[in-house]
């Protein structure tokens, strides 16, 4: 079964998504280090080593894990849109280092600070924060990390705490026995921490240089987007008025109102016309297609549609062609009322373009089904057809202008290649999703979700011509 997804990409959710997948590596990885604490724990009493040190790596491993857990189920909630998760998904970034910080800590107290380089564990938190934060605020960071490394060793020798040794009595005395010594371990884990923070700034200098290059060519193949669409949109409702001209004359010919007519020339008159009708649709579609992607997606341009309502007069109006066809269309509506934010005009012309190639991609006798169920803060609707199906090589295209696989073109020549553009355009400028699945001679499910909203409101914006 072949299986193809898509989703609206937007500019302005590069670094947002970038930043989020660091952060749930992050998640990740720090189950692995839960792991290593609770076995270290349950591991050092057994070789002889303090019990305290054991109980510092129990705490810290618990701790870590019911932390880690919390962050994984605010994250599921920041992956959805929202004017201020940018803010929010680093505000959760410093409380995970913040966590990592302390956790170390009491991790160093119980193997002896000075006596392994485990003060070294800051660097990794040190850098992921110097690569996504600018460099005064990721220097307080890296400085609050050092403060908390070494401060088991200031309450050590404070006489807060007591001291913890693990390679005998006279290793670590012999370290703190002398100034110089204890002085240079620290000064070097110093110095490490803030080079490897340096380093890290410089490369998010390096990379926001870069990363603005980027976002001025984008901006300048944008405006050459915006030149071409509107070329075309002007050169398509140049030909509009000529080719609905012809149609018409073609018509008068055809019909004898100009005088009497040869079978052969109304033959002819009517091929004009035909070609003339397909014409038309192509350069309405064009359109269609220029509209759409010229618009700037706005949430005050949107309102609250009831989804099963408008499904229901699109099965009407699918069933009155497919009737022709003597193919039938049926819809399973939902248990209640589902509303999505989009336009109708939108979601006619979206639903009409899908449900429509299900009849079309049909053969005598098949049927179409359409379901509409709701899960996950979404409307789900699924169109199933029993038709031609879609060959494996062309899932990749489909959303292509003007392509069509070649047995879509033997079973039915008059189409433009361009009803699943459109399609994709509308799914992309509503922040949904589409997936396709289709076997050959078996038939093809779409599947397009769409988020909920409240219901009711009114558009502030303008509609796109169906």
């Amino acid at each position: 079964m072949n299986d193809h997804r898509n989703g609206g990409v937007h500019a302005d959710d590069i670094h947002y998504r970038e930043m989020l997948g660091r952060v749930r590596w992050a998640v990740r990885l720090r189950w692995a280090f839960v792991a290593a604490c609770l076995a270290v724990g349950l591991f050092l009493p057994g070789v002889g080593m303090p019990a305290l040190a054991g109980h510092c790596f129990v705490v810290v491993g618990g701790g870590l894990a019911v932390a880690n857990a919390l962050y994984g189920w605010l994250l599921a909630g920041l992956g959805r849109r929202g004017a201020s998760r940018g803010a929010a998904l680093r505000a959760l970034c410093l409380a995970q280092v913040a966590g990592d910080y302390l956790g170390l800590s009491v991790v160093t107290y119980a193997l002896g600070s000075v006596e392994t380089p485990v003060m070294f564990l800051v660097l990794p938190n040190c850098i992921l924060v110097a690569l996504y934060f600018p460099a005064p605020q990721s220097l307080t960071v890296a400085l609050a990390g050092v403060a908390l490394a070494v401060l088991p060793l200031g309450l050590e020798l404070a006489g807060v705490v007591p001291v913890v040794r693990i390679f005998g009595p006279h290793f670590k005395a012999m370290i703190l026995a002398s100034p110089a010594i204890r002085d240079s371990f620290l000064a070097i884990f110093v110095l490490a921490i803030l080079f490897c923070w340096y380093l890290a700034s410089v490369i998010r200098r390096s990379l926001l240089a870069n990363e603005a290059i980027i976002e001025a060519r984008y901006r300048d193949l944008l405006a050459l987007n915006r030149e071409k669409t509107s070329a075309v949109l002007r050169g398509t409702h140049e030909l509009k008025a000529p080719l609905a001209a012809i149609r018409s004359l073609a018509s008068t010919l055809r019909d004898g109102y100009a005088g009497p007519v040869s079978d052969k020339g109304r033959q002819v008159a009517e091929r004009i016309g035909v070609r003339c009708d397909r014409l038309l649709a192509t350069i309405t579609d064009l359109i269609r297609l220029g509209n759409l992607r010229s618009v700037v997606r706005q949430a005050d341009s949107l309102h609250g549609v009831e989804l099963g309502r408008l499904l229901g007069h699109e099965v009407a109006e699918a069933g009155m062609v497919a009737g022709d066809r003597r193919v039938t269309v049926s819809l399973a509506p939902p248990a209640g009322p589902v509303w999505v934010r989009a336009t109708e005009d939108h979601l006619h012309t979206l639903f009409g373009n899908l449900i429509g190639n299900g009849v079309r991609y049909s053969r005598p006798g098949g049927a179409v089904a359409v379901e509409l169920v709701t899960t996950a803060g979404c409307g789900r609707v699924t169109v199933r057809d029993q038709g031609i199906g879609i060959p494996s090589e062309a899932m990749a295209h489909v959303f292509d202008e003007h392509y069509r696989a070649p047995n879509a073109v033997r079973h039915d020549d008059a189409g433009t290649g361009l009803g699943l553009p459109i399609v994709k355009a509308i799914i992309d400028l509503l922040g949904g999703e589409i997936e396709l699945q289709s076997e050959i001679d078996r038939g093809t499910v779409c599947t397009v979700t769409l988020p909920l909203t409240d219901s009711g409101g009114e558009s502030n914006g303008e509609n796109t011509d169906r």
